[in-house]
């Protein structure tokens, strides 16, 4: 059955109202350390360093980014306070499951099978499912598991590729491991059901299984997908375990009902870990683009942070609880059209974050250029020399693994 995704029309009441004056998006400050070199420049320079050049560039920028004491740090000071275990202690990602149709389809017990992520058919059902997903900077090198309550790795996070990324989009190397626990401390298990049955994959009605697409995507899009039994009738057992009110095959006369119940506890899980996640990002990022309808809160969640100190203990104590957030979020809304200072408050944080990720780039273009990244970059000739036999890791420079 082809279904159309009603909860991305469903955020939260509060998205529906203007924003207050002065809240609409804006741009960052500028600075001039940020204008030393555009990304194309800055890549380029970086791609003309060998390997070895690459780590102990990367080990400088850890020694300078350190002395520029920036609120940054100071966030995830705290936020590592909280968790302080080794980060390589965090399991590794693991590959998605599709629900069993055997268990849940048993009528129509059609095989699932991964498909290849570069064939055409992915690669297209992908791009539009993702479309409204703002592509983030830099790519995280952690994941949160909603439905396990856990910081799963994604990718090499101590790698000179993972600095360098970080360093251009203005973040420190551990910040988007500050952003997963952060995820985490905000998250009282609620909706632990329900979102991990929509971080199963997606899969079609022949069985194929989508990688980089989960139910959650597919739910979020805004269009028509589809929909088999054994993903929607998976959804219902595992969050209600309502076995017998809906059996595969589903009769027509029976989609519209279950298919109902299905989006309103996609509504319900999405709101509560939409509004966690944005907060997690506007907690260390300033301007920042954000999924689910929440960009356009940016300030708003700002001066969230800053009335409650940037403690996460104490706003999370405020989020508690199954349909909490929505009430909460737009009683706050209504409090910053009303009072200035809360608006000017946020503005303020998100301009000093802003100004902090303008100079955490500046030592990066500082440092490419103390290691006469950028000369080699422009002098084709003088691009990185013959690696001699000994010289470790003269292989090539790796490319940036993504999470799936």
């Amino acid at each position: 059955m082809l279904v159309r995704a009603l909860a991305c029309l469903a955020l939260i009441s509060v998205s529906a109202a203007p924003a207050a004056r002065g809240q609409e998006r804006s741009e960052p400050p500028s600075d001039s350390g940020s204008q030393l070199a555009s990304d194309d420049e800055l890549r380029r320079a970086w791609s003309a360093l060998r390997p070895a050049e690459k780590d102990d560039l990367a080990a400088w920028l850890e020694a300078e980014l350190d002395r520029l004491d920036t609120f940054q740090e100071q966030l995830l000071a705290h936020v590592r306070s909280l968790d302080p275990r080794d980060p390589g202690t965090f399991p590794e990602d693991r590959r998605l499951e599709f629900f069993d149709p055997a268990v849940h389809a048993p009528g129509q017990a059609i095989s699932r099978r991964w498909l290849e992520a570069d064939l055409p058919r992915a690669v297209k059902l992908r791009k539009r499912m993702l479309a409204r997903v703002p592509e983030r900077r830099p790519a995280s090198a952690w994941r949160y598991d909603w439905g396990a309550r856990e910081v799963r790795r994604t990718a090499d996070f101590r790698s000179s590729e993972h600095a360098f990324e970080s360093s251009l989009a203005g973040s420190l190397p551990e910040l988007d491991f500050g952003e997963a626990l952060l995820e985490r401390l905000l998250d009282d298990g609620s909706q632990q059901k329900a979102l991990g049955a929509f971080e199963r994959p997606y899969t079609d009605r022949s069985g194929g299984a989508y990688p980089g697409i989960t139910l959650y995507d597919a739910w979020s899009s805004g269009g028509e997908f589809e929909m088999p039994d054994v993903d929607v009738l998976g959804v219902v057992h595992e969050v209600t375990d309502e076995w017998k009110r809906w059996v595969a095959p589903v009769p027509s006369r029976q989609h519209e009902e279950l298919y109902d119940r299905v989006n309103e506890l996609f509504a319900e899980a999405r709101r509560f870990s939409a509004l966690r996640s944005a907060l997690a990002r506007a907690y260390f990022t300033g301007t920042s683009e954000l999924r689910d309808g929440y960009t356009f809160h940016l300030d708003r969640l700002h001066s969230l942070w800053d009335a409650h100190a940037s403690m996460p203990a104490e706003l999370a104590s405020k989020l508690e609880g199954p349909g909490a957030s929505p009430t909460f979020l737009e009683e706050w809304a209504l409090k910053c059209e009303k009072d200035l200072a809360l608006r000017e408050a946020g503005r303020v944080r998100r301009a000093r974050l802003d100004l902090e990720a303008a100079r955490i780039r500046a030592v990066l273009a500082r440092g490419l250029q103390e290691f006469g990244a950028f000369e080699r970059a422009r002098s084709p000739a003088r691009r990185p020399a013959p690696v001699d036999e000994g010289d470790e890791g003269a292989a090539g420079d790796g490319k940036d693994a993504r999470g799936g």
